[in-house]
This record gives structure tokens, C-alpha cells and sequence, in this order.
């Protein structure tokens, strides 16, 4: 566009929020109202570490201070559901007022298909175990449709 056409689209544009926190050919304008001392870069955040640690140890420490304590991996199952890999998850219910014995552990809740011995190879081999599936007969179609009158 030139000219006249220009200055009318721009105008149009004008309008946007988008337009005039991310004007074409700059970067985003957020207008963060910084403090004096963030202005000047005499303000640190964080805390100083030791000269060439390793990052992998400050992030995930072995063991120390930084160590993750029992009490607190149990306040996180608690409150954000943050179990450990293949632990099992426990609500703490009393199985005791129950019939069941070690319920969570042996014990399977519902209704569950019944198991049959070698069930995979009755699948795949109908034809070697009798009685599992009916046989199939064919018979003629005619004594079908009179028997069915």
C-alpha cells in the first residue's frame, strides 16, 4: 500500500491491543514497571552458588540439605498426588472392618472373565480342544426354513 491507502490501514490497525504491544519490525513491548534498582543492575535474584558446580547437583541434590525429606514426598502424595515411580497408590483405608484379607494386594475388585487353563491356545487352536466351542454343522437350507415355520 501507498499513500493515503497506507495511513487509512494503519489507522484501521490502530485499534488492535496486538498492534500496539507487538508493533511490526520490533520486539513485544510488555511495559514491566521495573524498580530503580533493577534499572541501575545492582539487584541480584536467587542465591550465589560455588564456584563450577555442577547443575545437575544443584537441581537434583543426592543428599544435604537441598535433600527432599520422608515427611514432605508424603505431604506431596497427599496434596498433589505426587507418588513415586511404581509405588502403589494407598488411600489408608481399614480393611480390617472388612471380609477381605490384604485387600489392596490380593484381592481383585468387580466382575472379572473367568480364567481358563492355556486360554490363548484354545483361541488360537480351536480345532485340537473339544467342547470349548460348538462344533459347526451345515445342513441344507431347505430343512433350516421349514423349521423355522
Amino acid at each position: 500500500m501507498s499513500g493515503l491507502a497506507d495511513k487509512f490501514n494503519a489507522i484501521r490497525e490502530g485499534a488492535y491491543a496486538s498492534n500496539k504491544r507487538e508493533p511490526l519490525g520490533s520486539s513485544i513491548c510488555r511495559t514491566y514497571n521495573w524498580p530503580q534498582a533493577a534499572q541501575r543492575g545492582t539487584i541480584a535474584f536467587g542465591l550465589p552458588s560455588k564456584d563450577s558446580m555442577n547443575a545437575k547437583d544443584v537441581l537434583y541434590p543426592k543428599s544435604g540439605a537441598n535433600a527432599e525429606k520422608p515427611e514432605h514426598a508424603k505431604m506431596y502424595v497427599q496434596t498433589h498426588g505426587n507418588y513415586a515411580a511404581g509405588e502403589q497408590r494407598t488411600r489408608d483405608y481399614n480393611w480390617n472392618i472388612t471380609n477381605i484379607d490384604n485387600a489392596p494386594k490380593t484381592f481383585a475388585f468387580g466382575f472379572g472373565e473367568q480364567r481358563l487353563l492355556n486360554g490363548a491356545a484354545k483361541a488360537v487352536h480351536v480345532e485340537r480342544y473339544e467342547g470349548v466351542f460348538p462344533k459347526t454343522v451345515i445342513v441344507n437350507k431347505i430343512v433350516e426354513d421349514v423349521k423355522s415355520t
